[in-house]
Parts: C-alpha cells; sequence; structure tokens
C-alpha cells in the first residue's frame, strides 16, 4: 500500500486514500507529512484517532479543532466523516456539511462518498472542490432518503439509486 501511495504522490495527479490506504498512513508519518493538496484522505473518526494521536474524547468534543490541528502544517485536504461531516484544507479553511444524517454511518456508506468524489475529480474538478460538493450530494442523497426509508433502513444501494435526481437537481440550480 505504501509503494502505492508514493507512485500517486510521483504521478502528481489527484488521490483519494481511504480504508487501508489510511491505515498504511498512520504506520508512515513521513510519507503522510511529504503529500500535497492533490490528496484527500476520508477518515471516519476512528481512522481519524490512529492517523491525528488525539483520543476519542477529545474528537467527539472538539472535531472540528482536531481537524484543524491535525492540518497544521500538512498540506492535505481531509473530509473527516462525522456527525456532522466535515472538509478542512491545509490553509485552515474549514466546510462543516450542513447535509447528512446518522442513516450514513453503516458499512458501505464511505464507499459511495469515496466514488463520488473520485467521480468528481475524474471530471475536472479540484480535489479541494470535489471534497467539498461531494460531501454536500452524499450527505443530500441520505436526507432525501430519510423521507422514504428513515435514518435505520437506507442502504448503501440506495444511495447510489438516488444520486443521479441528486446531481441533477444541484446541476440544474447552476442553469
Amino acid at each position: 500500500m505504501i509503494e502505492a501511495i508514493k507512485l500517486c504522490k510521483k504521478l502528481n495527479k489527484p488521490t483519494l486514500l481511504d480504508a487501508d490506504a489510511l491505515f498504511a498512513l498512520s504506520k508512515n508519518k513521513k510519507l503522510m507529512a511529504s503529500l500535497n493538496s492533490n490528496f484527500i484522505l476520508t477518515p471516519h473518526y476512528g481512522e481519524f484517532i490512529r492517523l491525528s494521536g488525539d483520543t476519542k474524547e477529545k474528537l467527539l468534543a472538539e472535531p472540528w479543532d482536531c481537524l484543524q490541528k491535525f492540518l497544521n502544517k500538512k498540506n492535505i485536504i481531509v473530509n473527516l466523516k462525522g456527525s456532522p461531516s466535515m472538509v478542512g484544507t491545509a490553509d485552515g479553511q474549514l466546510f462543516i456539511n450542513s447535509t447528512g444524517n446518522e442513516g450514513l454511518a453503516k458499512g458501505g456508506s464511505g464507499d459511495v462518498l469515496a466514488g463520488l468524489i473520485g467521480g468528481l475529480m475524474a471530471r475536472g474538478m479540484t480535489p479541494h472542490d470535489a471534497a467539498i460538493c461531494g460531501n454536500y450530494l452524499h450527505g443530500k442523497a441520505a436526507d432525501n432518503l430519510t423521507e422514504n426509508f428513515g435514518k435505520t433502513a437506507q442502504t448503501p444501494g440506495d444511495l447510489l439509486t438516488i444520486l443521479p435526481t441528486i446531481i441533477k437537481n444541484f446541476e440544474k440550480s447552476f442553469t
């Protein structure tokens, strides 16, 4: 995994790191410190604790503070998945997502988010904009699903089903 991350760094292309890649980074602080703003990390709270060294109690009490301190002296983008989800950047910007709910707290939802952000980058969005936009759209899909399924019954597959409509409506609002 470390070699794959090094290759992505060498290619200097937008790259999203999630799951096992985050675990590998938590073991290699030197590599993490060398990443640039082409990299988006998408940790949930447990992964973030491994990366940052913060305690669970501190992260739960002050997630925005933990995220900003983590990004200090790093040139990456972090999409901290949680309630609320946040995107932080190296220049000190912090975007707190107004969409989403606990229906996203299940296996596979983060994979949908990673795919969405990756797809937005593949279409030409900067990592910064893709992280913010993807986070918003992902949460908006979960909010819309809540109307029909509630928060408990929605699945990652449901997110995939509704996202095209969410994206279409989002695009319409800019035309």
